[in-house]
Parts: C-alpha cells; structure tokens; sequence
C-alpha cells in the first residue's frame, strides 16, 4: 500500500478562467457557441501536452521523457495539471553542499535536461493556451506554477504541489500565470548550466519593473507577426478599458456593481502596463519597425 500512494516531485500549475460566471449567465442563444468555444480551446490545450513532448536540447542516455508523466484535470473554470519529475531537485540541492563529485555532476545534467524539456513543454503550451483564450474568445486566465511532492489518481489530487499551486493563483491578481520564486530560482540554475547567461525562458518567463513576480510572457512568439500580435492586443485592451470605464461614471460608487467593474477595469489596466513594458523593453526593437511595423511608430503600439 505505502508504494501505491506515494507522493512524487512534480511541477504543478492551476489555472483558473476569470469571468467565468459572467459566461455562464450569458443569453439561452450564447451558450451552445460559448461551450463549443471553450471546449475547442481546452481539448487543444489538454491534446499538446498529451502529445509527444519535446526531446531535450541536450540528449542525457538513460534520460526518458514519457508522456505518461503528464497528468491534466479539468473541472469547471479550474484546470490543473501536473508533469512529474523523476529527481528530487530540492534534495540534490542539499546533496550538492555537502559533497562535490562527478556522480552529483552527473545527476545534476541529468535534473538539468529533464527541467529544461517538462518545463518548456508547459510554458510553450500555457502561452498558446493563454494567447488562444484571449485573443480567440476575449477570456483572461490566472494561474500558479510550482514545484513540489504531490499524489493524484483518477479520483484524488493530495498534496502542497495543488495546494501551493491553488494558493498562488489567488495570490496572483492580475491575468497572468505566474511562477513561484523556488522553481524560478532552480530554473536558473539548472537551465543556465546549458545556456549561460541567457537561455529561452528569459523572454517567455518576466516580470515587470518594481514587481516581483515572474509570469508567463504570452506576447512572446516567433511564429506570430509582431504586427498581427501586438497590434490587436493594443486594440483589445483599448476597447475594454474604454468599455469599463464607460460603465464606471453610470453607477454609484457605493453600489456592488462598481466594485465589481473596478476590478475588471484593475485587470485591463494591468495588461495595459504588461503590453507597453513588452513593446518598450522587450523584443519590439526600434530595428523591427523597417520590416515589421512598415506603417507604425514606437507610439503607435504603445496602449494609451
């Protein structure tokens, strides 16, 4: 019995669907395309990381990636899914001060390559998933990733890995999906070891200046255009806030509506200041607007 329920290492995430209820209330004639469109988008996500994962960048023998290490859950507007980790990182850690020879190196490549493929599996998927719900469906998504034990089955989820993960969703406000300062941490060293001072994740994985979270970057995706992408992105975030704000100055402030508009309109604001810190810091170069932007300046991108 104690080998059958035994909690294993695992990268967690919880991802919660904001507004969910609003969709649910939406007019009888809403409903059948509301469910087709939610459906489409999640069966997509759940069929990526069911798929076939990625090979690591560098091949460790006796490395396997199986696809039976990952596991997905949906309930709801809750989804939560789980990749399992077959070295201990925290107790490698540990090992790693106390001893220095070439069997903990080798190890610690081999927690090094298996990190790198689970973990860009799950960014790459999250950010198509967060980028199709958004731009296809108008929906904002929250969510938490962290590393840590945790025991499911086809009935159970036990454990801190769904705990921690469940409480850094609440914690994290705004619509971003953000990761825990421990797996961010190991991520840069483990990953770093490959790749030195820069590696993948340093553009899919930011945070903003005087913040200290790290999020997932959806902006960030060399198969879109620069134009398509951040362009309806200004557009759909300049819609809504005009929208919300709108609404605002029709109600009381002492009315249960306008906390509730508040707080949607703090949403939209947040990815006001995400998009302008990507386009002013991040890959939106001034060397891009030849070829990308032909018909944009640096201020035509910008949210207002």
């Amino acid at each position: 019995m104690k080998n059958s329920y035994t909690m294993k290492n695992a990268i967690c995430c919880f991802i919660d669907i904001l507004g969910y209820k609003n969709i649910c209330s939406s007019t009888d004639e809403k409903h059948e395309e509301n469910i087709y469109n939610l459906s489409q988008i999640i069966n997509d996500f759940v069929g990526r990381m069911n798929g076939t994962l990625p090979e690591p960048l560098i091949k460790i023998e006796g490395l396997d990636i199986k696809n039976e290490n990952v596991k997905i859950k949906t309930f709801s507007d809750s989804i939560y899914m789980e990749i399992l980790i077959e070295n201990d990182l925290l107790e490698l850690e540990k090992l790693e001060k106390e001893f220095d020879n070439k069997l903990l190196m080798h190890t610690g490549v081999q927690v090094g390559a298996e990190l790198e493929s689970k973990f860009g599996n799950i960014v790459s998927s999250l950010i198509e998933f967060q980028r199709d719900m958004i731009f296809k469906f108008g929906f904002l998504i929250r969510g938490g990733i962290v590393y840590d034990k945790v025991y499911s089955d086809d009935n159970i989820i036990y454990g801190n890995g769904i705990v921690n993960a469940t409480n850094l969703e609440k914690q994290t406000k705004f619509p971003r999906i953000a990761i825990c300062k421990e797996l961010k941490e190991t991520l840069d060293k483990r990953i770093r070891y490959f790749y030195g001072d820069e590696y993948w994740g340093d553009k899919e994985i930011i945070k903003l200046e005087g913040d200290s979270e790290y999020f997932l970057n959806y902006l960030e995706d060399k198969n879109f255009s620069y134009e398509e992408l951040i362009i309806q992105h200004k557009e759909l975030i300049e819609k809504n806030i005009g929208i919300f704000q709108e609404n605002l100055k029709k109600l009381s402030k002492e009315s249960n509506d306008y906390v509730k508009i508040q707080d949607i309109l703090q949403k939209y604001e947040w990815l006001k200041k995400y998009h302008n810190f990507y386009v002013e810091k991040c890959e939106v170069s001034d060397e891009n607007y030849e070829d990308d932007f032909r018909n944009f300046k640096r201020y035509d991108l910008l949210v207002e």
